[in-house]
């Protein structure tokens, strides 16, 4: 989740991102940590009402209608599923606000390689 903060400066992405979760068992705990991460990075998140689940194909629609029609402050999105990952990829997926109508992309942003800390704000749910 670190990895995705600077990946967004260095994209110039200051839209929220959308923040989604599948059922997997540690997608709340997940859920979390994500927040506490984003926060101390002072990145504001749109979530499902309730901190409902999430799945995958509904915050990449949810992407390209905000971003629909939009000049600015695009959104992009992560959604919490381990259950479709490799174990080296965390459980993250990461969609960019891919500016094209009709298509998401997504990207790998880092690793756990050559990272030295973590910025978080505890989170108090």
């Amino acid at each position: 989740m670190q990895a995705i903060c600077p990946y967004r400066k260095k994209q110039r992405i200051d839209g929220s991102p959308f923040l989604g979760m599948d059922t997997h068992a540690l997608s709340v705990p997940a859920l979390a940590s994500a927040l506490e991460v984003l926060a101390a990075n002072s990145v504001a998140v749109m979530l499902a009402h309730g901190d409902e689940y999430t799945p995958t194909p509904a915050v990449s629609d949810a992407i390209l209608t905000y971003n629909r029609g939009r000049h600015e402050a695009f959104a992009d999105g992560i959604v919490i599923t381990p259950s479709h990952n490799p174990p080296h990829d965390g459980g993250l997926k990461y969609n960019s606000t891919q500016r094209r109508a009709g298509r998401i992309r997504r990207h790998r942003v880092g690793s756990r390689q050559g990272r030295t800390s973590t910025s978080r704000t505890p989170f108090e749910g």
